[in-house]
């Protein structure tokens, strides 16, 4: 393989793992208030039961997806993949046996406050499958971020057997510099990420909003990073490839 088509090859390799992260408030208005005295208690228990059902559903359908976007994922590691899981299928487990409580409660009380279980013990939407899209991005972006560094060697390494030659690699490797400083920018910005978010519990919201919205910001912005120095990448090979002999 030529020089010019290793270093494309490479540059081109690198896999940004940048998941858009969505926040998706649930509520369960439904169950916020008692139904109206005059209506049959019979019925409105029904009817919260009807609804709490639809509502652990979606969890479970929601989890589920997300289990197979872990399972098949190529970039995360090992260790999170096997965390991930754990947290998703002990996620579904409680929803399940939560489900089961709520149809056969007897009272409209014991609905009502099983029911709000459903979004305050799991926080499945707004915190649970952001983790799980955090984590899964933040190993994109050291995956990636590792490929990119072997580039920015072998340029490196080119650019120095071009001064070397008599070639004028002035070009090549201001592009390289860059490449290296949005690099770093990037690994800089999820070290230790995945273990932040992780840690994050459902009982902590909505004060560990922030640190959602945070690891949120800092995945977009290496992600950001890494696009820069891909791009830096392709720049240096075609200056190399390019470069003149020097007068």
């Amino acid at each position: 393989m030529t020089f010019t088509s290793r270093t494309r090859t490479l540059a081109l390799g690198a896999f940004v793992a940048c998941f858009t992260v969505a926040a998706v408030f649930s509520a369960f208005p439904s169950t916020a208030q008692e139904p109206p005295g005059r209506r049959d208690p019979s019925a409105a228990l029904s009817q919260i039961k009807e609804r709490a059902a639809v509502a652990v559903d979606l969890r479970l359908d929601a989890i589920s997806e997300m289990e197979t976007a872990v399972g098949d994922s190529n970039v995360v590691t090992e260790e999170h993949r096997s965390v991930l899981l754990d947290m998703l299928a002990s996620t579904a487990a409680g929803l399940t046996s939560l489900g089961e409580t709520i149809a056969a409660d007897t009272e409209i009380s014991e609905a009502l406050a099983h029911s709000a279980k459903i979004v305050t013990d799991y926080r499945v939407f707004v915190l649970l499958l952001p983790q799980v899209r955090l984590v899964l991005a933040s190993d994109g972006v050291e995956r990636a971020a590792a490929v990119l560094g072997d580039a920015a060697a072998t340029l490196e390494a080119a650019s120095t057997a071009a001064r070397e030659q008599g070639r004028d690699t002035t070009e090549a490797d201001a592009a390289i510099a860059r490449l290296r400083e949005n690099l770093e920018a990037a690994k800089v910005l999820v070290e230790g990420l995945a273990s932040e978010v992780l840690a994050l519990d459902p009982s902590g919201w909505p004060d560990n909003e922030a640190a959602r919205d945070q690891a949120r910001d800092d995945v977009r912005d290496a992600a950001s990073a890494l696009r820069e120095a891909r791009g830096a990448a392709h720049e240096a090979a075609r200056a190399l490839h390019a470069a003149p002999a020097a007068a």
